[in-house]
């Protein structure tokens, strides 16, 4: 019988697999995990220890990847991959290009917001000097975000998870 880890909260979700590491580096890297159902499988990051121009993203379902702009020092970044069961109805993520802007909008597929958690997995900058990028569900369609601390923001990456109940 396999077992679960209850997630506790609003969203009733169970996880039927946990991957946890910690990156360090500071040039791109590709992290190889056990496979996992992306289309059921979040990506948290647990705190950054110098991190300016790094993000994390689910690459594939057997890769989580970090990339980083390089010569900006190491970073020490703790990750956690959980594979959901149960109560997931959808995750969707993404990557926002470099942009001179200080804020902007992601069009995504119709979510209820009600039932919706969004996080950012992190930005790169062109500068060297971090940023700070909040990203937030503006609407059912629609995630906005904005920056502090100047407008060379390198890209960053976002995920969300809606839940059916």
């Amino acid at each position: 019988m396999s077992s679960f880890i209850q997630l506790f909260g609003a969203s009733g979700a169970t996880i039927k697999s946990l991957q946890r590491g910690v990156f360090s580096g500071s040039t791109t890297t590709d992290i190889t995990i056990s496979a996992v159902d992306p289309s059921k499988t979040e990506v948290s990051t647990l705190g950054w220890a110098f991190a300016p121009g790094l993000r994390a993203y689910l690459l594939n379902a057997t890769t989580l990847r970090f990339e980083a702009l390089g010569g900006q020092g190491t970073s020490f970044i703790p990750w956690e991959v959980r594979e959901l069961a149960g109560n997931v109805k959808q995750i969707q993520r993404g990557l926002v290009a470099a942009s001179s802007a200080s804020s902007g909008t992601i069009s995504i597929a119709a979510v209820n917001p009600l039932k919706t958690s969004v996080r950012n997995l992190g930005c790169l900058n062109n500068d060297g000097q971090g940023r700070n990028v909040s990203v937030y569900l503006q609407n059912a369609t629609t995630l906005a975000w904005s920056q502090g601390g100047g407008t060379n923001l390198g890209g960053f990456s976002w995920e969300l998870t809606e839940y059916i109940q």
